[in-house]
């Protein structure tokens, strides 16, 4: 019997894969340009006061997790879309959308996130300062061992909001550049 059930849901995954692959393909395809552009679009308006608040040139990059539909690396647990700047050769700034795993069963967090990802080893001293400076902000974080990062949840009815919600973001960001003394500044341990 629970073969003949598996069989029967595995067809119908197979048949529904038969009539929607391309236009879900298609539709992928859409929603990640769409994100990308309002994400980058958001940032180029905040670009001149980032830059000011970092001391640093400022390019503008795009970037997606995974980049492909059968990226091999890529375990669901965590996905973005977002745009980016690199600050010197150090670390790298994206803002956008991230999407984290809750578990195998339930789906996932959509989170409007800032993300602070250096490059190399990171002395603990210059994440501890950003940490305890981003301390009072809510969904203030450090995720992975060479990063730090400001990140609200959204929920899917809140979709159209994301871009405010972004911008909002980005703020908090030149605030908190502004607070530290920018790149140099973060530095200075």
């Amino acid at each position: 019997m629970e073969t003949d059930a598996a069989n029967q849901s595995e067809g119908e995954s197979l048949s529904e894969g038969f009539r929607s692959y391309v236009d879900a393909l298609f539709a992928i395809k859409a929603f990640r340009k769409q994100v990308l552009a309002k994400s980058e679009r958001v940032l180029n308006a905040k670009l001149n006061r980032l830059r000011e608040a970092t001391g640093t040139d400022l390019p503008v990059w795009t970037s997606s997790f995974p980049d492909r539909a059968a990226q091999d690396n890529w375990t669901a647990e965590v996905s973005w879309l977002a745009a980016g700047v690199t600050l010197r050769d150090l670390c790298d700034m994206y803002f956008g959308l991230l999407w984290r795993r809750n578990d195998a069963n339930e789906g996932s967090t959509v989170f409007v996130t800032g993300i602070l990802t250096f490059r190399s080893a990171t002395p603990r001293a210059v994440l501890e300062k950003l940490l305890k400076l981003g301390a009072n902000e809510s969904g203030w974080n450090s995720w992975a061992s060479h990063e730090v990062s400001l990140s609200e949840p959204v929920p899917p009815e809140a979709a159209q909001t994301f871009p405010d919600r972004l911008d909002l973001l980005i703020d908090k960001w030149i605030q908190l550049w502004q607070q530290v003394g920018g790149l140099e500044g973060l530095l200075e341990i």
